[in-house]
């Protein structure tokens, strides 16, 4: 009887024990932060650190998403419910792919498939590694991108139609957390999802037959509407007029901080008179801290992107861009190790294509060569698109090939289904090539990044430590001294309450949130809250005063800014700002 269930269940035996083996090994080794100060923050909301009672609202997730992970905060806000909610997802995602994968070659001896999990998971773990314990949620999307991807590569296309949807409800599931977890990269990596589908149609043995058209159109017009669906719940939570001034103020902030450089004020002195901003004012915008003038309004935040955008050299001569992006793509693609090169990333790319080609030779299966052109274009497509915006952080990047690999490797096993395969000992000896060119490197990388996180961190909790203490007072803090805001999901900060620091401009500035926490301390506007006698200016050793003085200055406002105390051997100072 166990011998029956352990032969019926092998795949996921041998799936769970390489997932976990892994899983293993990073928590022995490594420490699991969260990768980016604004996945710290998203957290800080979620959890209620930031204003004190957990909240669904942060611009980031769609509503539906945070209400969840906030409502479990509210039960238990011991637990780190984010963080531990990110790294099951990207686990379980590995957990998907390898078990989906071993399902493609059930016809294969159990010795090709451990090996074959084993090569994939630390082809996955090399790829991925910073990321495993470093976790950003626009990653975790690109994760739950791949697992559905071999989800839908793995149904049975024997299957009728109907029995074909429901298989690939999960399918739809997985897209649709993915999107409410971040809406913008999931639609970044769907048009993979598609090409999967597409591949998947391809090895019907009548593609062009109607009950196929019906099948598949189905099962993509499912997906959408789960998508819809979930952008609608957020619309409407969202609805709010307080809200959607924000959000109208949110997009501006995205498109001028994001995608456009900040015009300096010199050169461009007609422009900001025209909207009547000072010298005083356009400093904000440059140092981020554009929270303490409230003239700085959506209307302006938009006339500064919109006019950036007309400065923008991107926009002068297209065809000439698209040439030279073109130039950068072919370079990223073809060179090994040094600046601008994706390698070793387009190593692993190059040498998946080479299998996929090897085995639509061997199997003789020459749609396999469309499928391979297919998503070779669209792959293209979406780096040029990316490349235009001049926006490429190794965020989207690595999530890119993430998933290009995932639909690689889904091609690959579905032709080593065809048969047994005569080329399967080539294609693991490049498996582990990759492994032996990648892992070592990636592994003395992470080491050194997690030994910064760890310095940083100790900073954050010497700050945390003595605004805890004073918490009748406020702090309010320059925006750059945070950007390196870094924290442990296990760590000592995980339920540290920031209900009385803000920091002077960000994504949640003049939201309806902040509006909430500051009018518990009698705070209604920053700059003559900053003024007050139980409100500290906090800023670290590097960021300059300048602009402070100069902006009180130029409101008629004489200030003394006195030093009250070093945090962390100086690593930040809190001052007193009064008027004099």
């Amino acid at each position: 009887m166990l011998e029956k269930l352990v032969k019926k269940k092998i795949n996921l035996i041998i799936s769970l024990t390489c997932v976990f083996a892994l899983g293993l090994i990073l928590g022995l080794f490594f420490d699991y932060f969260y990768d980016l100060n604004d996945d710290v923050l998203i957290k800080d909301i979620l959890s209620g650190a930031y204003s004190g009672i957990p909240s669904a609202y942060n611009n980031q997730n769609l509503w539906l998403f945070g209400g969840l992970i906030s409502l479990l905060y509210r039960v238990c806000n011991a637990i780190p419910w984010y963080g531990i909610i990110l790294i099951g997802f990207q686990y379980g995602s590995l957990l998907i792919i390898l078990e989906r994968s071993l399902r493609l070659i059930d016809n294969q001896k159990l010795w090709v498939k451990i090996v074959t999990a084993v090569s994939e998971i630390l082809l996955f773990a090399s790829l991925m590694l910073s990321h495993l314990v470093n976790i950003q949620y626009t990653l975790t999307v690109s994760f739950m991108a791949g697992a559905a991807i071999l989800w839908l590569i793995c149904s049975d296309s024997s299957a009728g139609t109907k029995d074909f949807i429901i298989q690939n409800i999960p399918t739809a599931i997985i897209l649709f957390v993915a999107f409410n977890l971040r809406s913008e990269m999931l639609l970044l990596m769907f048009p993979f999802i598609c090409v999967a589908g597409f591949i998947k149609w391809s090895f019907e043995d009548r593609i062009f037959c109607k009950q196929n058209f019906i099948k598949y159109l189905s099962t993509l017009g499912m997906m959408i509407i789960g998508l819809v669906v979930a952008f609608t719940i957020n619309s409407l939570a969202y609805s709010n007029s307080s809200w959607q001034k924000f959000c109208d103020f949110f997009d501006a902030r995205t498109e001028l901080y994001d995608f456009q450089v900040i015009p300096a004020y010199e050169g461009n002195e007609e422009f900001y008179e025209s909207i009547e901003l000072v010298p005083q004012e356009q400093i904000l915008f440059e140092n981020y801290n554009y929270g303490i003038d409230e003239r700085i309004d959506n209307q302006k935040m938009w006339d500064v992107a919109n006019y950036a955008d007309s400065k923008n050299p991107k926009n002068t001569n297209t065809f000439a861009r698209l040439k030279e992006k073109l130039k950068l793509y072919i370079y990223q693609l073809s060179h090994g190790e040094g600046p601008g090169s994706d390698y070793p990333r387009n190593i692993v790319g190059a040498a998946l294509y080479l299998i996929a080609i090897v085995m639509i030779l061997s199997k003789g299966k020459w749609a396999g060569f469309v499928d391979l052109i297919l998503l070779f274009v669209g792959r293209s497509a979406i780096w040029l698109y990316m490349m235009m915006g001049d926006r490429m952080p190794d965020r989207i990047t690595h999530s890119l090939y993430f998933v290009e690999v995932c639909v690689l490797i889904g091609l690959v096993l579905m032709l080593e289904r065809m048969q047994k395969s005569s080329v399967f000992i080539l294609n693991f000896l490049i498996m582990v090539l990759l492994v032996i060119i990648m892992l070592p490197k990636e592994s003395r990388n992470l080491t050194e990044d997690q030994q910064l996180r760890l310095e940083t961190e100790n900073k954050y909790i010497s700050l945390y430590k003595e605004t805890d203490a004073n918490a009748d007072n406020y702090y309010l803090m320059d925006v750059y001294s945070s950007v390196d805001g870094t924290e442990r999901v296990f760590g000592p900060l995980k339920s540290v309450s920031k209900s009385n620091v803000d920091i002077l401009g960000g994504w949640i500035c003049y939201s309806p949130l902040q509006d909430q926490k500051e009018s518990q301390y009698g705070i209604f506007d920053m700059e003559s809250a900053l003024i007050n006698d139980s409100t500290y200016f906090v800023k670290d050793r590097i960021q300059s005063m300048d602009w402070l003085l100069d902006y009180y200055e130029y409101k008629n406002i004489p200030i003394k800014i006195d030093k009250i105390s070093d945090i962390a051997n100086g690593e930040f100072e809190i001052y007193a700002v009064n008027r004099q």
